[in-house]
């Protein structure tokens, strides 16, 4: 009889026994089948006695009897429990009555379990032996209650510190623009919803929207991966296809195969309001022209990011001009899927909210989810992008802080960047050379102006020389996306041609010159017998890229029959700052052909 009775990890003496019967010889029979077992054992036939010897140690058994000196046994226990409200203490009732209601009472007034006396000794063991049971079982929930409760406080403050890091990021403050309105509504504290701007040193406007699967820490890892990706390829002047292209190898590279990102790209030139689009996996994005109707939009035509190899990855765009007053309307699918009393909230609805919208866009959409949710809640991250095409807005915005910040005095150094046509193919020379001028000399506010020279003269070097392309093909309505198909279309044909590109650096007295050489062979159309376009006669829609050039250049000249373009651009060591119009006049990359003539 003496086994089972202690619970494990627990040695008997430890446990503790409180007896109050007023019976004494019960008393003592309760007190010896229980001694046997090696219980510390108390017994008392006081009420009294037994509330002193219960404050004075927590009983982990409490038996009593029903009926204590004209006091209710169960009154005693509930009283022993109330000077140890942490800890349950199990109560064995020992009961004069057989009759049922008398017994259910007990188990009404908070016993554990009811003897009807005279009290078995294997019963009695049994019943102990089943408290003690249900005790550990209970103290081994609160502890892991406990470490649970512990657990999740330490998660929320995981939690916390990594959306001040996300914060701390400012993801969110690159989109305080005056042209810019966004909702970015989480479900969690860490949510997979990213939504950031930047600007590249020539001038572009670029956004990405994404949404990542799943939420919590993970998704907030690789939305930290995404945005560093984001940030550092714009700030060096890649097009939207690179980034993409890069975005997709890192999450590739860094993702579980059952996680990806979706996500929007969008690239705008605020001077000629050319803007490229690349979706993948996201809800079409909508275009709004400036009298309210929908435009063609921009479907999703690719997979998520993550998903594909880096040589199975699609990058293509998709390329429309933008007018004054015109908007983009980007979501996340959290919108979409927004459940209400008749389905899910759908483009459609968006699509009415979009061209019905009199104030502001993002008001407008936010009311109809609210109304179509009719009080349910969310579901998923809500994320919305509002870009209005304010060409002024844009143009007056300034270019990259960090890139403004750097400047040193003159040195010398010179490099050369020469490419064939298989790498013409893949690779854009003018981000590498920002990146090489910003390690050598970095030149602060002035590297967006080097950037307009280098990449309008190495677009007409590409587009006008090797590939033979004519800027007036962009003159029709459609002509801009028929241009740059056909540019896709060469350059992926291309089969001989170089671009060299030289930069020499030297101080000067009062600052630094930059000599800037564009070399091509125009080999790449000639191979391919292909007409040659004449560039020094190439004027019209094209010519303000030249104009352009000149403006920001000591000189510019061309030689061996417009094959080579000679530029020198001079700064001084007091910071001259763009003039307000200048930026203006610039220019997507290969957005019109310049004259080549000298």
């Amino acid at each position: 009889m003496n086994a089972g009775i202690t619970p494990r990890r627990l040695n008997a003496n430890d446990i503790f026994v409180l007896i109050v019967d007023p019976v004494p010889d019960q008393l003592d029979e309760t007190r010896q089948h229980l001694n046997r077992s090696g219980l510390c054992v108390t017994a008392t036939a006081c009420a009294d006695r037994a509330l002193v010897r219960a404050s004075e140690r927590r009983p982990d058994v409490l038996i009593v009897a029903d009926d204590i000196d004209g006091t209710d046994g169960c009154g005693v226990a509930a009283a022993i429990q109330a000077m140890h409200p942490a800890i349950e203490i199990p109560v064995l009732v020992l009961s004069t009555s057989t009759d049922e209601r008398a017994i259910l009472r007990c188990f009404e007034s908070g016993a554990h379990d009811v003897i009807v006396k005279p009290v078995s000794a294997a019963l009695l063991h049994a019943k102990v032996r089943v408290l003690l049971r249900q005790r550990e079982l209970r103290d081994t929930l609160a502890a892991q209650h406990d470490r649970l409760a512990q657990y999740q406080a330490e998660s929320e403050r995981d939690k916390e510190v990594a959306r001040l890091i996300i914060d701390n990021v400012g993801a969110n403050a690159t989109l305080d623009q005056a042209n810019v309105d966004y909702l970015l509504r989480p479900l969690e504290t860490l949510n997979g919803d990213l939504m950031v701007a930047g600007r590249t040193p020539a001038g572009a406007h670029c956004f990405m929207i994404a949404d990542f699967t799943g939420h919590g820490l993970p998704a907030a890892i690789g939305v930290l991966v995404a945005h560093g990706v984001f940030t550092a390829m714009v700030s060096r002047g890649h097009a939207i296809e690179t980034v993409a292209t890069e975005l997709n190898r890192k999450m590739y590279q860094v993702l579980p195969r059952d996680r990806f990102l979706a996500a929007i790209l969008i690239e705008i030139y605020p001077d000629t309001g050319w803007t490229s689009v690349w979706n993948g996996g996201m809800p079409e994005m909508l275009l709004r022209r400036a009298d309210g109707s929908l435009a063609a939009g921009f479907p999703s035509r690719c997979l998520p990011l993550g998903i594909l190899e880096p040589d199975a990855f699609d990058a293509t765009t998709v390329r429309r001009e933008l007018r004054e007053g015109d908007a983009l309307l980007a979501c996340s699918d959290g919108v979409l899927e927004t459940l209400g009393d008749d389905g899910l909230f759908g483009l459609e609805r968006v699509r009415a909210c979009v061209r019905g919208a009199r104030g502001g866009l993002i008001e407008t959409l936010v009311t109809a989810l609210e109304h179509h949710a009719a009080g349910r809640p969310a579901h998923d991250d809500l994320s919305v992008l509002h870009v209005r095409f304010e060409r002024d807005v844009m143009l007056a915005l300034d270019a990259s802080p960090a890139r403004n910040a750097r400047g040193q005095a003159a040195r010398h150094w010179r490099t050369l960047v020469e490419l064939g046509h298989d790498a013409l193919r893949g690779s854009d020379p003018v981000p590498l050379l920002g990146s090489i001028m910003d390690h050598l000399q970095g030149f602060g506010a002035r590297t967006a102006e080097i950037y307009v020279i280098l990449t309008e003269l190495y677009s007409n070097a590409l587009e006008h020389g090797l590939l033979g392309l004519d800027s007036a093909l962009k003159e029709s309505p459609d002509g801009f996306g028929a241009y740059y198909a056909l540019r896709e279309e060469r350059l992926a044909a291309l089969g001989a041609g170089t671009i060299a590109i030289e930069l020499d650096h030297h101080p000067t007295p009062d600052g630094g010159a930059l000599d800037i050489t564009v070399r091509q062979s125009h080999n790449g159309c000639a191979a391919s017998g292909r007409a040659q376009v004449p560039l020094a006669g190439n004027a019209g829609y094209s010519g303000r890229g030249v104009g352009l050039v000149r403006s920001l250049c000591e000189s510019l000249h061309y030689s061996d029959d417009g094959r080579i373009a000679q530029a020198r651009y001079r700064w001084q060591t007091a910071p001259t700052w763009p003039q307000p119009g200048a930026a203006a006049k610039k220019k997507a990359p290969g957005e019109g052909a310049s004259k080549m003539a000298g």
